[in-house]
């Protein structure tokens, strides 16, 4: 049949498997071994985030998040290159906004999580973007605390363990692999991610004129980034197997769906 996915296939079963490959996930791009590095200006690239990107709280999670990236990945770069003091510095800095978000300071604090037990899922309170009135885009702005959560537990194991649970929550929150247990129903499965399409969501419950929408493909991808390099680091196979499935199986979709990648889903007379 044709669909505006491609065509669609017909099976009579009770169940479907996939297979794809994975070569594994780094945290950021390795040092090269080469005369043509440019060490110096790294470094000085390396200074714009230490003096530039701030630490200063962000009521609204997923902007908060998109400074935690920045000070991660760039951590791993200063340590690379031998730069422990700016290292040190960005660590610093991350550990006082991911410190900020998982702990609640009384009532004037902006930068908390808040588990409703009713929708079964945390929020926080202030978003732009719905994530607390419509469960949207929760697996972009977690995935980007759990990417920063799992750079700064290699370095920091006090963090690890006083926030690992915390940590969890919010990965369980968009992509519990596991189905609720008997003394445990505060998550679904894959809350996000619906396995059928072979890609996430980010609108909470389908509201849109067009219907669904998943408006960013590249941090839905760093969601399961996140995801499997937690699991490398708290060493939980679940969350390795999950994310590794997440991963491959959404990019599939990305190159299918976002930019028909073998030139066979998009049907000719499709505007783009």
């Amino acid at each position: 049949y044709k669909s505006i996915r491609g065509d669609m296939k017909m099976y009579k079963n009770n169940s479907i498997s996939t297979t794809q490959q994975f070569a594994g996930i780094l945290p950021t791009f390795a040092k090269p071994n080469s005369s043509k590095l440019e060490k110096d200006k790294i470094k000085r690239y390396i200074k714009t985030v230490v003096d530039e990107i701030g630490t200063g709280p962000n009521a609204d999670a997923y902007w908060q998040g998109k400074a935690v990236h920045p000070l991660a990945i760039t951590a791993l770069m200063a340590d690379q290159i031998g730069e422990t003091g700016m290292r040190d510095q960005l660590l610093k800095d991350l550990k006082k906004i991911m410190v900020d978000w998982f702990t609640y300071s009384g009532g004037d604090d902006r930068c908390y999580l808040i588990y409703n037990k009713d929708w079964g899922t945390i929020y926080y309170p202030e978003s732009a973007y719905g994530a607390n009135a419509a469960i949207c885009d929760h697996h972009f702005t977690y995935g980007y605390f759990l990417f920063g959560a799992a750079v700064l537990s290699c370095y920091d194991q006090d963090f690890y363990y006083q926030y690992k649970d915390m940590v969890e929550l919010m990965l369980r929150d968009y992509a519990d692999p596991e189905e609720p247990r008997n003394d445990d129903y505060m998550f679904c499965k894959f809350r996000a991610f619906d396995q059928y399409s072979g890609h996430s969501w980010a609108g909470g419950y389908a509201d849109n004129d067009d219907g669904n929408n998943q408006e960013s493909a590249s941090e839905s991808l760093f969601s399961w980034v996140g995801m499997y390099l937690w699991g490398e680091v708290s060493k939980q196979d679940k969350y390795i197997d999950a994310g590794a499935y997440g991963f491959t199986t959404e990019m599939e979709a990305v190159k299918q769906y976002w930019f028909d990648y073998d030139g066979d889903n998009w049907l000719d007379s499709f505007p783009f």
